[in-house]
């Protein structure tokens, strides 16, 4: 691993760390944290490649139990949010539409059901008709979140890209 992947992986990870802290105090627009931590992660990963930040997450994740006080966005982070750019630059190398979401939805599901465990050992008394109806609504909304995800990695590809990194040769 080269010295400036390994650098921009540890400045992400710190911005990330303080961007959770940050949303734990104010609790208020997290979503949109969330969507601003994932493009980070996208551009680690097309600045540097998956295994910088393979390195960047599971560092970001282990910080994250120990000092975000609200340990659900910690999990979140470490079920979907960190998870979820490294998983969608790996399921479209193959840039096959039906096959990225051949790829992507049973992800999805997974998280969702793992996520409904979570839940439902903290909450009790949801009929089973309510917990499936929740869960395609999860599923759904992260088919928006990784759209959302695609436009914003799209955008910086096609104007940020260049501006941020002037150093890259063309």
């Amino acid at each position: 691993m080269k010295l400036k992947n390994l650098t921009l992986g540890a400045v992400v990870s710190a911005l990330i760390v303080a961007l959770f802290y940050i949303a734990t105090l104010i609790q208020t627009g997290t979503v949109a944290i969330y969507y601003v931590i994932s493009i980070m992660l996208m551009v680690l990963v097309v600045e540097t490649g998956i295994r910088t930040s393979i390195v960047s997450y599971v560092v970001t994740a282990i910080i994250l139990v120990f000092i975000v006080p609200d340990k659900g966005m910690a999990i979140a982070y470490t079920m979907f949010i960190g998870l979820h750019p490294m998983l969608k630059a790996l399921f479209e190398r193959p840039h096959k539409l039906i096959r990225h979401w051949m790829l992507k939805l049973p992800f999805f599901v997974i998280v969702t059901v793992a996520g409904m465990f979570v839940f439902s050992a903290f909450v009790a008394g949801f009929d089973l008709k309510i917990k499936i109806l929740v869960g395609i609504g999860v599923v759904f909304a992260m088919c928006v979140y990784d759209f959302l995800l695609s436009f914003g990695i799209t955008y910086y590809n096609k104007y940020l890209s260049d501006r941020i990194f002037k150093s890259r040769k063309p």
